[in-house]
């Protein structure tokens, strides 16, 4: 029995891949430009009004604070800071508030108590007269002290940062009584907010 034959397909591959050969090659897609750069926007300023209006609350708050006994207040443009020593707030050497110091801080969280959206950050300092982590502990505790007692008084938590900073900052001499006591303070900083979700202004 003869076995059949099977034409073989190599004639008809060849001529395909020689008309393939001859087409025209696809045309390249030129690449994308590059996206220019996106600009900022800037933030538009506050109205008018708006500063204005901030400028007139803030000077009203820095003379309210003004008169309670021993603040010192100072105000550099938009943050209004009040610095207390040791003995105007607190009993000898510790960081509890005295009958006097309570009355003060009591004031100074009625004075802020209209300002619901500025923020206080309220810093500790100790003198060099213990070592570095007694200073340290110190001022934490001196800054505490106030911060709880305005939230006693009111005063949100969350508006209300305390730290302390040890002696990093003396503002006089430790050799006599007086410089140590100026230097162990308790200073709070009052910072506005010109809009809503904005930051310190």
């Amino acid at each position: 029995m003869a076995v059949p034959r099977f034409r073989t397909a190599a004639p008809a591959l060849a001529a395909l891949a020689g008309a393939l050969a001859c087409a025209s090659p696809a045309p390249e897609v030129a690449p994308a430009p590059p996206a220019a750069p996106s600009t900022p926007v800037p933030t538009p300023p506050a109205p008018a009004a708006a500063v204005a209006s901030l400028d007139a609350s803030l000077e009203r708050q820095a003379r309210e604070l003004g008169a309670i006994p021993g603040a010192q207040v100072a105000r550099k443009s938009d943050v209004v800071t009040v610095r207390f020593d040791s003995a105007s707030l607190f009993l000898s050497d510790s960081a509890e508030l005295s009958e006097a110091g309570q009355e003060r801080v009591r004031t100074l969280a009625r004075a802020i108590a209209g300002e619901p959206r500025e923020r206080i950050i309220v810093r500790g300092h100790a003198d060099r007269q213990r070592d570095e982590r007694a200073s340290q502990t110190l001022s934490e505790e001196l800054a505490d002290s106030v911060r709880n007692f305005l939230v006693a008084e009111g005063v949100v938590p969350s508006r209300i940062v305390a730290v302390g900073l040890a002696a990093s900052q003396p503002l006089a001499s430790d050799a006599t009584p007086d410089g140590r006591q100026q230097n162990r303070r308790v200073e709070i900083e009052l910072w506005p907010e010109l809009v809503e979700g904005g930051g310190p202004q």
